[in-house]
């Protein structure tokens, strides 16, 4: 289920899905269930709030985020809370190395990832021709 169906309202550490569609939510909870999802900038804003929405339908959460390791922390255990796996990572979204070293230390952790929700912001500061 793509998660654009789903109206998320985030209370930590407590969510509550209000798609008015419970079959739906089930069979999404059901394909969810043990899996790896990486976020990139899954430490605040919609990262957040998808990173809460999968561990509550049981995913397994690994995130990026660049350099605000105490908002970091308190996702991590907020998803922990939740009883899902989760782990932040600390890398630059614009590096094409660190987003490699990145899957690779998901894949050592976990064992597996099963699905990337590519978040992460990016601005360009400069411009060259």
């Amino acid at each position: 289920m793509p998660l654009a169906d789903t109206d998320c309202h985030v209370s930590s550490p407590h969510l509550r899905r209000t798609t008015g569609f419970p079959r739906l939510e089930k069979e999404a909870t059901r394909q969810s269930r043990g899996k790896t999802i990486l976020i990139t900038g899954g430490s605040r804003g919609i990262g957040r709030a998808i990173a809460l929405e999968l561990a509550a339908r049981s995913a397994n959460i690994a995130f990026t985020y660049h350099s605000r390791v105490e908002a970091a922390r308190a996702v991590e255990q907020e998803l922990q809370a939740l009883g899902v796996e989760a782990q932040a990572y600390q890398a630059d979204a614009a590096d094409f190395e660190a987003a490699q070293a990145v899957v690779r230390q998901v894949r050592e952790r976990f064992g597996a990832l099963h699905g990337l929700v590519n978040n992460a912001g990016m601005t360009a500061t400069s411009c060259s021709s």
